[in-house]
């Protein structure tokens, strides 16, 4: 699901929930043209936050108060971390 994240003046960004990453909707100033280019621009907006030193509650926690859905089920603290970030591991 996109949410709108902010205007600039080439377009509207959207964060994008499912892929974590911010979605760029606007116009191509550089080629003159005036046609909507869609630009992915991964991002990691939890930037700072020391997941390491976190419990699982406490990252389910976290993921809830951001939206972020985790499963139940889900209770080995690596996957909670890359569902949160996004970013895997490997």
């Amino acid at each position: 699901m996109l949410k709108e994240f902010r205007k600039t003046s080439t377009g509207t960004e959207y964060w994008d929930t499912e892929s974590k990453q911010i979605v760029n909707i606007g116009v191509d100033l550089a080629k003159g043209e005036n046609k909507t280019v869609i630009t992915n621009i991964k991002v990691n907006k939890f930037e700072g936050v020391d997941f390491d030193s976190m419990q699982v509650k406490e990252l389910k926690d976290f993921a809830e108060q951001h939206g972020i859905d985790i499963p139940k089920s889900m209770t080995k603290r690596e996957l909670v971390i890359e569902r949160i970030t996004g970013e895997s591991n490997d």
